[in-house]
């Protein structure tokens, strides 16, 4: 593979010479209804798929700002075990993880009610971040548990 500067694919560590289209021209290209089969079938408008992915954005950024937070205070192993009671899907029992953490069960459930009333606190203000009118924080919060829900 030649990758010398100065080269289209230099900038794309994923792409080689051999994948790009003039040293495919040996091959048949391929019509448009093949490209069209190969899209991923799914009734999404390019408006809601933009929207999930700015809802999902939204979301990662307060997750990365809530685990910041626990390795500030020197916690960030504490972050690592909790975040999966973020969304309340965790299978594991509050008894053995707090076994494993060295606290009482009751200590754990204050430790993740906290952990979710903060993430709520900081998802709100990633909202109102965004927001000109604070007026619309709610509307916005509505709508992008819609856009989430969907």
């Amino acid at each position: 593979m030649n990758n010398k500067p100065g080269t289209p694919w230099t900038d794309y560590p994923n792409v080689t010479p051999e994948m790009t289209p003039s040293h495919r021209s040996h091959e048949r290209q391929e019509t448009d209804e093949e490209r069209y089969q190969r899209e991923p079938a799914h009734d999404e408008t390019p408006e809601r798929i933009f929207e999930q992915r700015w809802a999902l954005s939204v979301l990662d950024r307060v997750v990365e700002r809530l685990r910041s937070e626990f390795v500030q205070h020197g916690h960030p192993e504490h972050f690592e075990r909790l975040k999966v009671f973020l969304l309340g899907k965790s299978d594991t029992a509050y008894g053995a993880l707090a076994r494993e953490m060295n606290t009482s069960e009751g200590a754990l459930k204050v430790a993740i009610h906290r952990l979710r009333k903060r993430y709520r606190e900081l998802f709100r203000q990633e909202i109102a971040d965004t927001m000109a009118d604070p007026a619309e924080v709610e509307s916005e919060l509505s709508y992008l548990a819609a856009v989430l829900s969907k």
